[in-house]
């Protein structure tokens, strides 16, 4: 199910490379078009001017995808049921993915997600995969991801593994250090497996399913445990959605991650970079199966540049 090496791991990063350099190249861009403008405008070189202004314009946009947006942390909120008014949701669930810390960001940003989780208060929390982004030798994973033991919930915190986590783009793989802390920040790992998270409120199971370019996933399995109590809301989470694919069952939301929301989103060409193989790449999906959301993540892995994305977690409110 995996695509090609050649494609995941030299196509894919250095088409996000190359269009990053273009994005860094921005900030010389802006500075000399700013002082083009002013010089023409002083000069009364007004067509000069114009067009010192659109290319300043032009660079602020790369500015702003460059180093403004990867640092902006959206709220997305998604409901399950219908709301009343005045009435509470049974349950408050929190969801995030993709931190890929390490190479771009660090601990900091992985207490500023934390931060942002806990001020929701979440009955739940849910995370779908890719927590390291191949961090220097010299980093140690559990610094960089010990702000999420401070994640606070009555239901706990569990996740799934992404490639990533698997070291299936890195010559050095940290997957028996990342499966040594995982336990000492308190998060549980669902591999193919389902449980009745909560049975207040008729009922709240989790599914959670292994990865997808490793084999690991067994989608059989995973379902055939959900199918042996019945429960009021039923959430699926994964970390490629290409698994959509695979899955026949019916449930109340699929959760994903893995592709960034295309991270560079360009109009013209919304899936450039993205690997998956099929067209759920990004937001919201209604399906025969349920409700399917792909979030763009908390991180970046092959350039930190964000154009029309932002990093992101998901509030998901349940009325039952």
């Amino acid at each position: 199910m995996r695509p090609p090496k050649f494609i995941t791991d030299v196509v894919y990063p250095n088409i996000e490379l190359l269009i990053d350099l273009i994005f860094l190249s921005s900030l010389p861009i802006g500075i000399a078009a700013l002082i083009g403008t002013l010089i023409a405008a002083w000069q009364g070189l007004w067509l000069w001017a114009g067009l010192g202004l659109v290319m300043l314009a032009c660079a602020a946009i790369g500015i702003y995808a460059r180093f403004i947006a990867p640092k902006q942390l959206h709220v997305r909120r998604l409901h399950i049921g219908t709301p009343e008014n005045g009435t509470p949701p049974a349950y408050t669930i929190a969801y995030f993915s993709d931190l890929h810390v390490g190479r771009f960001k660090r601990a900091e940003w992985t207490q500023r997600v934390v931060d942002a989780i806990n001020a929701h208060t979440p009955d739940l929390i849910l995370y779908g995969g890719d927590f390291y982004g191949h961090p220097p030798a010299h980093l140690r994973l559990a610094d960089l991801l010990g702000p999420l033991a401070q994640l606070k919930s009555r239901l706990g915190v569990f996740a799934v593994m992404g490639n990533h986590d698997h070291g299936l783009h890195d010559r050095t793989p940290r997957k028996a250090e990342l499966h040594a802390v995982l336990p000492q920040v308190n998060i549980r790992i669902l591999h193919n497996e389902s449980f009745i998270a909560a049975n207040e409120a008729g009922g709240l199971r989790i599914t959670g399913l292994g990865e997808l370019w490793v084999e690991e996933h067994d989608v059989a399995q995973a379902f055939a445990e959900a199918a042996e109590a019945s429960a009021a809301c039923h959430l699926v989470i994964a970390h490629n959605p290409d698994l959509m694919q695979e899955i026949s069952h019916r449930a109340d939301l699929f959760l994903f991650g893995h592709t960034h929301a295309g991270q560079i989103y360009l109009p013209f060409a919304p899936s450039l970079g993205v690997p998956v193989k099929y067209n759920l790449y990004r937001g919201s999906y209604h399906l025969p199966q349920g409700h399917v959301y792909i979030t763009s993540g908390c991180g970046e892995a092959s350039t930190p540049t964000r154009l029309n994305t932002w990093p992101e977690i998901v509030i998901i409110e349940v009325w039952r």
